[in-house]
């Protein structure tokens, strides 16, 4: 993270429970990404557990996951696709997400929109469910 300072960016941890459809892209130069990876003796599969970091970076608009362990980076795409990627990596609860912005854009926390949390999307949804049977009862129609 030293590195990231001295060319003036941070890296802000980023809370699980937020939607990443709360970040604002537009401001943002990559996320870095720890993930639970296994550890191998040549072929041999131990049983245990390290930590692996993956840097995910946009590049003219689009990003890109360029995991060393790759052959060559991944793309991951532009706005909704990453989001939705990122929504993804975390429901793995041993992941973290560090979103790696400008100095000043962590200042003024331009990073991030203000949107609900997770918990609060998959409220609107359960509402939308209970709604949408109700008019489907109306209706005389069968809900699945």
């Amino acid at each position: 993270m030293a590195a990231l300072q001295r060319k003036g960016y941070e890296a802000i941890w980023f809370d699980k429970r937020k939607d990443p459809k709360c970040l604002n892209l537009d401001n943002i130069f990559g996320f870095i990404m720890n993930v639970p990876s296994d550890y191998k003796l040549g072929f041999v599969l131990l049983p245990l557990r390290r930590r692996h970091w993956v840097a995910i970076r946009q590049i003219h608009g689009t990003y890109y996951n360029l995991d060393s362990k790759f052959e060559s980076p991944q793309v991951i795409g532009r706005g909704l696709e990453v989001t939705t990627y990122l929504y993804e990596q975390l429901e793995c609860k041993e992941k973290e997400l560090f979103v790696v912005v400008r100095n000043e854009v962590d200042q003024n926390q331009s990073w991030q929109h203000d949107e609900p949390t997770r918990n609060h999307v998959h409220l609107e949804a359960a509402t939308f469910s209970i709604w949408y049977s109700s008019c489907c009862s109306c209706l005389g129609r069968k809900t699945q």
